[in-house]
């Protein structure tokens, strides 16, 4: 509007126009109070207020038109305006065929990449003209699209996901295929790899589980012609349910083929599937070289119109089992007697059991499998055939046992329990000693850590056995690894609450080290994984529910004090240097002792000459309770003497009093 205002708008447009929507827009604020068209189809736009300077005018509207024929487009123009130009962009549905005829002067042009009509088809035609009042002819037919194709889906491995590559030839037989609609099943997720590049819609079916994919080729696929198209998503396990292969089918297909290709073997792994509705069968020509199918992959035919390909099982033919970390706890009496709980977290790899082994002298009190109570065969002396848990499941067994008298002084060797000959990465000890004693590793390689760093190797090997592989949370029911799961977190929480404790202990430097940034991290880790199996955080009775050996061990044993080691791996006993600071007490005590006896001496020896006092029984045993407590054991039987020497001293006081005459 160039000059003056304008209170209201004229347009012009067929009769027959039903009007869904008019607006008008300045600066995203909407002046169009209401509108009405007569007969004649003249329309009147009310406005809010008067208008200047540049608006949008937007019209949405429908017409009917002829189903098998040619028409004219109908023309929308403005009263009292003038034109500077106009252009005309005509797009159709995909029931119907049009063939544009442009008037006279009219020239096409490239509409933007991303035209504001895009929801309103397949672009036909787009020209531009000076006249206003050109009219457009278009020849209208129905498109009774008819295609084939086949179809190729693939399960595969990338990196730990499981990802399946769906591949379609489709070939338009008849009339023109302008978008290719697929059934997706909700194993298959976003985000979608697209191969060529294509517009795609994802949408949930209402009412049902399954999901429907939308794909627009840049160019619809003319009559004769072929389009290949490759789509890459990845694929995630439904509730209850096992890995499956995403049933991918192609809608609206005259003749389908579809082919399944399933992996059979990876990393030297067998892996076994359950079918249902598929026959082995060679791909097509056409496919051979674009889909893996030899030794390691087998490809099928889908009979029917639904399938069935679950994971069943993986066969680790290569793999051997290994002991992540062994936690010896040792609790040694004073009389050199001593009892530990060794508990190894181990990873199966496949095996179904272990021998255990003791070494001479020891005594087996209690093994267990994930808390429960183990199948024990026995062998010979000291060992046993052990039965394990799942087969691919990492877990922890528990062996308590009693160990032969060691010596209190000099050197002293621990043993813990052999699980046959399955490779340990780590050992740790904690020897609950006398605090008499003090302990030190004689192997070289030994190393004495803290509370934070024994804590810290815990967690790590908690958190690196609750990363379970793609595979193996695939062949087993979500339920299964869910109740699997549960006693780790709780393993986890325990060891993350005694490691928070430990730090207290360290001061407020501890608190900011690198072990707390590693421990969140390891948090991090453990949050993920509840996020994948959709459990809950660990709460406070998870810490009370997992009790750690070295608690149960050290109920009631406030005199002893922990000494912390490390041992390389695959080594099974322990050596320290042991030394008694009771030893260097009692010399003290012998010092004094042979001190005081000088000095009586020497005393006695200078009073030779004169009359001593005599003194009473009560002195003279606290003087003998004084010497036992310093000299003898048990040291509190001097204590007692001296106590009721002193007791008689005072009673021996007041029979002198009492008998002493008044004055």
């Amino acid at each position: 509007i160039e000059r003056g205002y304008l209170f209201q708008l004229r347009l012009n447009g067929p009769p027959d126009l039903s009007i869904a929507e008019i607006s008008l827009v300045e600066d995203d604020v909407e002046h169009v109070a209401r509108w009405s068209i007569d007969a004649m189809g003249r329309i009147t736009v009310f406005l809010t207020g008067p208008i200047t300077g540049r608006q949008r005018l937007t019209l949405r509207g429908s017409i009917e038109s002829t189903t098998n024929g040619t028409m004219t487009l109908p023309a929308i123009t403005m009263s009292g305006v003038e034109s500077a130009g106009n252009r005309w962009l005509a797009y159709r549905q995909s029931t119907v065929l049009a063939e544009i005829e442009p008037p006279a002067g009219a020239t096409p042009f490239l509409p933007d990449d991303d035209p504001p009509g895009d929801r309103l088809g397949t672009l036909v035609g787009a020209f531009e003209s000076d006249d206003d009042q050109a009219a457009i002819d278009v020849t209208i037919s129905p498109n009774a699209a008819r295609a084939s194709a086949v179809a190729v889906t693939t399960l595969q491995r990338d990196d730990e996901r499981w990802v399946a590559e769906f591949l379609c030839r489709v070939t338009a037989a008849e009339g023109v295929v302008d978008a290719l609609t697929f059934d997706v099943s909700p194993q298959w997720a976003e985000p979608f790899r697209v191969d060529p590049t294509a517009r795609t819609e994802f949408v949930q079916i209402p009412g049902e589980q399954r999901f429907r994919l939308i794909v627009y080729p840049a160019r619809p696929i003319a009559e004769g012609e072929t389009y290949q198209l490759r789509i890459r998503g990845r694929v995630t396990l439904s509730a209850g349910d096992r890995l499956r292969v995403p049933d991918i089918r192609p809608r609206r297909m005259q003749q389908l083929d579809r082919y399944i290709v399933l992996p059979q073997r990876r990393d030297l792994q067998q892996i076994a599937w359950e079918t249902i509705g598929l026959v082995r069968a060679p791909l097509p020509d056409a496919f051979a070289a674009q889909v893996p199918n030899g030794p390691s992959a087998a490809a099928f035919q889908v009979e029917g119109e639904r399938f069935q390909a679950a994971l069943k099982g993986v066969r680790r033919a290569a793999a051997a089992a290994r002991v992540t970390i062994a936690d010896v706890q040792v609790v040694w009496q004073p009389d050199g007697c001593w009892q530990g709980v060794a508990s190894y977290d181990l990873e199966p790899a496949g095996a179904t059991n272990c021998v255990l082994e003791l070494p001479v002298g020891y005594e087996l009190l209690h093994a267990s499998v994930d808390r429960i109570p183990a199948q024990l065969l026995t062998l010979a002396e000291n060992r046993w055939r052990l039965t394990l848990g799942p087969q691919e499941l990492p877990q922890r067994i528990e062996i308590a046992y009693n160990g032969p008298p060691v010596g209190t002084s000099g050197e002293a060797r621990f043993a813990a329990p052999r699980l046959g000959n399955l490779v340990v990465d780590e050992t740790l000890w904690t020897v609950h000693a006398p605090r008499d004693f003090l302990l030190a590793p004689s192997n070289n390689e030994a190393q004495t850590v803290t509370a934070v760093q024994q804590d810290l190797r815990r967690l790590r090997s908690i958190a690196s056995l609750a990363q379970l592989p793609a595979e193996t949370l695939g062949e087993r029911l979500p339920e299964e690894v869910a109740r699997w799961y549960r006693p780790w977190k709780h393993r986890y929480a325990a060891a993350r609450a005694k490691l928070d404790w430990a730090l207290v202990d360290g001061g407020p430097d501890a608190t900011q080290s690198a072990e707390v940034i590693e421990a969140r991290r390891l948090d991090e880790t453990i949050r993920q994984f509840d996020s994948r199996l959709g459990t809950p955080p660990a709460g406070a009775n998870a810490v009370l529910r997992s009790v750690l050996p070295d608690e149960l061990l050290s109920v009631g044993s406030a005199a002893v004090r922990p000494t912390r080691i490390i041992v390389p791996r695959n080594e099974h006993t322990l050596d320290l240097r042991v030394q008694s600071t009771r030893s260097a007490g009692w010399m003290g005590r012998w010092v004094f002792a042979l001190a005081l006896v000088s000095f009586a001496a020497l005393t006695i020896f200078l009073l030779r000459d004169h009359k001593l006092p005599k003194a009473s029984p009560g002195v003279v045993l606290v003087a003998v309770g004084l010497a036992w407590w310093l000299l003898l054991t048990p040291s509190f039987v001097g204590l007692l003497a001296a106590g009721i020497g002193a007791l008689t001293a005072v009673r021996d006081r007041g029979q002198f009093t009492r008998a002493t005459p008044a004055t």
